[in-house]
């Protein structure tokens, strides 16, 4: 499950003991300056997850826009890599 928040909502976020996250951007760049805004903000870099260094920033073509048994092992595998770090 994923949802699209704002900047406002993130401290909603504090109780997460993981964050993935994607930037899907269409190709004019807003995107990724309004990620350097979000990652960049005294909320952001309060989050416990954050603090701990348990934050990614996935790929969308796997989390969220592929589809079928190969994205769901490439998911997995890459979820694996994370959390045995």
């Amino acid at each position: 499950h994923f949802e699209v928040i704002t900047l406002d909502r993130l401290a909603e976020l504090a109780s997460c003991d993981w964050i993935f996250y994607f930037v899907w951007d269409e190709g004019d760049g807003r995107a990724f300056e309004l990620e350097q805004r979000w990652v960049t903000s005294r909320v952001w870099n309060t989050l416990p997850a954050v603090a701990a260094g348990r934050v990614r920033r996935t790929e969308d073509a796997v989390w969220t826009t592929g589809g079928g048994i190969l994205s769901a092992r490439l998911l997995l595998a890459e979820l694996r890599a994370i959390v045995t770090r």
